[in-house]
Formats: structure tokens, C-alpha cells, sequence
């Protein structure tokens, strides 16, 4: 390991005696051998100390940043205090051999009254970094403090009193301190990363930072905000690449929950993509979102991996980047890489529920039922309200001709996910399957007339014909999807593929036919 530590004292002192000339007085030579035992002497107690102190700091490889504490006068600065934690976060997944755990898995904790050792057990993180928050008008205080979790002592604490629009200089000292405290030193490349600045703009940094407290709530409404806050930091900062990455991926999983037409959502996210590689070619984001489309709706195998490889090489730390990869080699079929991508995701991710539902699917496409039941039930203990867990487990259920239970668990899933319609083309496609076809023809008609009003994605429908026993409808169906470039289309086509979902199309020459045009890596 380099260091930027000054000269040792053996160094020094081996300098000066070089310097020395020799007296011819033998007083003075034992003099100078018995100052050397005692130098030397002292340099194996520091060489001693120095080495255990490195192998310590060598050894911290895993940190949480918790939510920092809105510890103002009216307590309405909580996304504030997230968008600091958030920043740190983000500025320490630029730092090699060191594992962040992702903001979904260190964000849920806020609010709870659990330990700091608690934390850092379940998180398995080595150290924890925790801070409050005090914003009264122009005025800031942010005290941070670094804690070796298995041994409860500080490694760094600092209390930092300023105005507000000196917020970047403190995030950026802050993570800079923990990089030193965690390594020993501050590599040239790694300062670079942390004190880039994405906007100098505090207010547009601000409605970033609520843009993406909205996203995370992964609902309607919560994407409505999200949008309206890009928005606004864009109209504060038109170069800001952040916040067009945050529109992009807002519109994909819009288009990706049927919340949005395809064809209307992703042309937006397209612009916001390539708006944000414009201001910055080595943005981590935006290629992960430009994989997104390139797999879902430009069905481009080859361009997907690259730019999902290439988010991954700039940002190894972006839990999101090996999620969706994992998601990408799925759809290709090459379930064992994205059970392990998933996994990478799931290191840097432990407690978020999505990575424990797309691992189990991966299981669920091998067969390995079971498996996939015990991924949904660690995920549901992180978030019993997870609606689409629900949908995975009925899956489950419906491949082990259990029609009873998984109608009852796609009836929750649709309880628990507002405007999801795939969930009603699971639970019609179940009643057609277990002979219960009025119902099944129900939903159909349910779905149609919603048609009318707002989009329901083609996939829905095709799913209850199939349930039907009707392929004429089904490849109707399928081919407009594929028309509209329907966001689960390429993901479907794996479940043809590995499941015994939809045997009764695999012998239709349409299949065959269909299969050619989406011109996935598989027969």
C-alpha cells in the first residue's frame, strides 16, 4: 500500500547518522552505539505499532450511511438530510476495495430505535457512519462521526458550522476524512471522484435530492413527484446530468409498472438519457438507464450488456446497475450470471426486498422452487407490504397447480400494488387455467373497458387468453406488445422459455415465428 505519511522516524534518523562524519573519540562512539540501540529499539516499537495499525485499517473493507438525523427548529428538512447521507453515500462507492451498502438497505433503519452494532450486523458493515442535521434559515450544522461498529469506539467526528450554500465543501470533507480514517490515505484518483461536483447550483442539488426521496417510494404519486422535482433542478441547472438521469429512470419504470404507455414514456426517457451522456460521458447512471431501454424497448441484446458492463466498470458500488444486469442476463437466459449478478446487488443491497424478489425469480426460472419461496419470504421481512413479492409467490404456487393459493396471493399483490395491471392478467389467466372461465372472462372484460380509458399493457391481455386456451388471441396479443415495445416483453419470453407456463403454444408455428423476431440467444 502507498501512504502519504511523512518520513519514519528510523528514515530519519538513519539520514542524519549518514550525514554524521566518524569521530576518532571513542567516547563518542559509544556514545552514538548506545543511542543506536535505543533508536532502534524505539523503531521496532513504532515499525510494530504502524504495521498493526495498517493491518487494522486494511481489514475495514463494508460501511452503512445511516439517514443523518433532521434535528432542526420545525423538522421539515428531512430530505435535506437525506440528500447529504445520499451524496456521501454516492462518494464512496467511487472508493476500490471498499463496500457501501446501498441506500434502500441503509435508509431502513430511519426512525428505528436499534443499536449501531444491531445495524451493523444485519447490514454486515464494519463501520457505520451517522450525522445530524440542524438548518435554520441560512444557517447549517452538520456533525458526522465515523464508528467502528464491532468495537463501538469513533474513528473520525467532526461538528461543522456554516452557511448553507457551503453544503458540497462539507460533504465533500466529510468523505474525504472517512476514506482516510477507513485507508490511511486519500489516493489522487479517489479525491478527484469525491470533489467532482455534479452542479454548483445548492437549490437545483436540493430538488435533485427530493427528485429521487419521491422515486424511492416506488409508487404513482411517488414517481408524479420525482419528475416535478428533476424538473425543476433541470430549470435551475439545464448541465445538470444527474437530474436527467433521474428522469430517465422515473419514465423506465413508469413504462416498466404500466403506469405510462411505453410510447409515451420512453421517447422522454431516451432524450433524458442522452441529454445526461452529452454533459457527461462517464456517468454511471445514465448508462445503467440506457441499458434499461436498450433491453426493454429497442430489444437490443448486444448494446443492453455493454452499456450495463460499462455502468458497472464506472461505478462498481451502484447496486442498481447489478440489479438490472441481472435482469438483462435473465431475459437472455443465462440464469447461473444473473443469479450471481443479483447476488453482487444483493452484498451491496442486503435489505432491499426487489433483490430478494429478482433473485427468486432466476430460482423460479431453474426450477428451484423452494428456493425461490425462502428469497420471497427473507425480502417480505424486510417489507411485509412488498406487493409484487406476492406476485412471485403466486408464481410459485401457480407452477405447482395450486390455483386457490395463488389467486389468493395475486388478490394481495393487487391490494398491495395500486394500477399494476399484470397482477389482473395473472389472477385472470389463473381462472382460466383452474376452469374457472367466467371468471377469468371477467377480468378479460374488465381489463378491455379499462383499455378505453388508460393503458393496459397488451401482456395482461395476452396472459388471460392464455389462460382461455384461445391462441388465436394470444399471438394478437404478443405482436402488440411487441409493437408498443411493452416493457416485460423480453422478460416473458424467459418464462416461455424455462417454465411450463405456456406449453400449449410451444408446438404453434407462430411461436417459432415469434421467438425469430424477438431474436433472443435461445431456441
Amino acid at each position: 500500500m502507498q501512504s502519504i505519511r511523512k518520513k519514519s522516524f528510523a528514515a530519519e534518523q538513519l539520514a542524519l547518522r549518514q550525514q554524521k562524519k566518524v569521530s576518532p573519540v571513542v567516547l563518542v562512539l559509544a556514545c552514538v552505539v548506545i543511542m543506536a540501540l535505543v533508536v532502534g529499539g524505539y523503531v521496532m516499537y513504532k515499525r510494530t505499532v504502524k504495521e498493526k495499525v495498517e493491518t487494522e485499517t486494511e481489514q475495514i473493507k463494508s460501511i452503512a450511511v445511516l439517514p443523518f438525523v433532521d434535528m432542526s427548529p420545525d423538522k421539515d428538512q428531512e430530505w435535506f438530510c437525506d440528500g447529504i447521507s445520499e451524496t456521501i453515500l454516492n462518494n464512496l462507492t467511487q472508493i476500490d476495495d471498499l463496500i457501501v451498502i446501498a441506500r434502500t438497505s441503509a435508509f431502513s433503519f430511519k426512525g428505528k430505535d436499534i443499536t449501531v452494532d444491531e445495524i451493523a450486523k444485519t447490514l454486515n458493515a464494519e463501520t457505520i457512519l451517522e450525522g445530524s442535521v440542524i438548518k435554520s434559515g441560512n444557517r447549517l450544522q452538520i456533525t458526522a462521526q465515523l464508528i467502528k461498529a464491532d468495537q463501538g469506539y469513533h474513528l473520525w467526528y467532526n461538528t461543522y458550522k456554516r452557511e448553507a450554500e457551503d453544503v458540497f465543501p462539507i460533504i465533500e470533507e466529510i468523505s474525504l476524512k472517512i476514506v482516510e480514517a477507513l485507508k490511511g490515505e486519500v489516493l489522487g484518483v479517489e479525491k478527484v471522484a469525491i470533489e467532482k461536483r455534479y452542479t454548483e447550483n445548492t437549490n437545483a442539488w436540493n430538488f435533485y435530492k427530493q427528485g429521487r426521496f419521491h422515486w424511492y417510494k416506488r409508487n404513482y404519486e411517488g414517481y408524479k413527484n420525482a419528475l416535478d422535482s428533476y424538473q425543476k433542478a433541470i430549470e435551475l441547472d439545464p448541465t445538470y446530468a444527474l437530474a436527467y438521469t433521474g428522469i430517465a429512470d422515473t419514465y423506465n419504470l413508469m413504462a416498466g409498472y404500466t403506469f405510462m404507455s411505453p410510447e409515451i414514456a420512453i421517447p422522454q426517457a431516451k432524450e433524458a438519457v442522452k441529454k445526461a451522456l452529452e454533459i457527461d460521458d462517464t456517468l454511471a447512471e445514465a448508462y445503467t438507464s440506457r441499458g434499461m431501454i436498450s433491453l426493454e424497448q429497442d430489444l437490443d441484446w448486444s448494446r443492453a450488456e455493454n452499456e450495463f458492463k460499462r455502468a458497472i466498470e464506472l461505478k462498481p458500488g451502484y447496486a442498481l446497475a447489478h440489479h438490472w444486469y441481472s435482469d438483462y442476463l435473465r431475459a437472455m437466459g443465462r440464469l447461473d450470471e444473473a443469479i450471481a449478478e443479483i447476488k453482487i446487488a444483493l452484498e451491496l443491497d442486503p435489505l432491499s426486498p426487489i433483490n430478494y424478489m429478482v433473485l427468486a425469480i432466476a430460482y423460479i426460472l431453474q426450477g428451484r422452487y423452494d428456493e425461490a419461496m425462502e428469497q420471497c419470504k427473507i425480502g417480505l421481512t424486510f417489507d411485509p407490504n412488498f406487493g409484487l413479492m406476492y406476485v412471485r409467490i403466486g408464481e410459485i404456487y401457480l407452477l405447482r397447480s395450486n390455483y386457490i393459493e395463488a389467486i389468493k396471493m395475486f388478490q394481495k399483490a393487487k391490494e398491495l400494488t395500486e394500477g399494476y395491471d399484470l397482477i389482473e392478467g395473472y389472477i385472470g389467466y389463473t381462472y382460466g387455467l383452474s376452469g374457472e372461465k367466467e371468471k377469468a372472462e371477467q377480468v378479460l372484460n374488465e381489463l378491455l373497458k379499462r383499455k378505453k380509458l388508460e393503458y393496459v399493457s397488451p401482456i395482461s391481455i395476452a396472459f388471460i387468453y392464455f389462460g382461455l386456451d384461445e391462441n388465436d388471441k394470444v399471438f394478437e396479443w404478443l405482436e402488440k406488445a411487441y409493437d408498443a415495445r411493452t416493457s416485460f416483453l423480453p422478460h416473458i419470453m424467459a418464462y416461455f422459455k424455462f417454465t411450463p407456463y405456456f406449453q400449449q403454444i410451444y408446438n404453434d408455428p407462430r411461436y417459432k415465428a415469434f421467438n425469430e423476431k424477438m431474436n433472443l440467444p435461445y431456441e
